[in-house]
């Protein structure tokens, strides 16, 4: 329990954080990095991506990866041009963002199986994922893997972590 409300306070810090950077493109990147961290949903490796069948897009907006991540944790928010450096560096980061396809949504593909092409072109080992409704009928989508289990969350908070991405600009 302990480690739940650890979690959430966490994530209630976020949102001013977000507006403390409100100039930076790469917010989601800072965003992704927090609840990828150990002190949230303990992430080894996840990619987030948009869906916008209005325009028949689908993109890679940012990615994360454990053995890339930036250290320390908590001096990402304090030295942001730092921060976005190294993410300009990060493999999986620019793997994830090279990707753009058209909208799976709009043609009507299979989620499952587009996810599996996604999570396999981007050499996920052992992947969950996650899509939600955003603003402008765009569609959310997270692929992840755990670090070490993810005992102390469950799917009610990882939509409502994941939905603060949906707060961050999309270049």
């Amino acid at each position: 329990m302990q480690k739940h409300y650890e979690m959430v306070q966490f994530l209630l810090n976020i949102p001013s954080r977000i507006v403390q950077l409100h100039g930076l493109e790469n917010i989601t990147e800072f965003v992704l990095h927090d609840i990828s961290s150990e002190q949230c949903f303990n992430f080894s490796k996840v990619g987030y991506f948009v869906d916008n069948p209005d325009f028949d897009c689908f993109k890679g907006v940012a990615g994360y990866h454990l053995n890339q991540q930036f250290s320390p944790q908590q001096i990402i928010w304090d030295d942001p041009y730092l921060f976005s450096s190294h993410m300009k560096q990060a493999n999986f980061n620019n793997e994830v963002r090279k990707l753009a396809c058209t909208s799976p949504k709009k043609g009507s593909i299979c989620e499952k199986a587009f996810v599996k092409e996604v999570a396999q072109e981007l050499k996920f080992d052992d992947p969950s994922y996650f899509c939600w409704k955003m603003k402008h009928d765009n569609h959310g989508l997270v692929i992840f893997e755990h670090a070490n289990g993810h005992d102390h969350w469950d799917q009610k908070d990882l939509a409502k972590g994941l939905n603060l991405l949906s707060l961050c600009p999309i270049f």
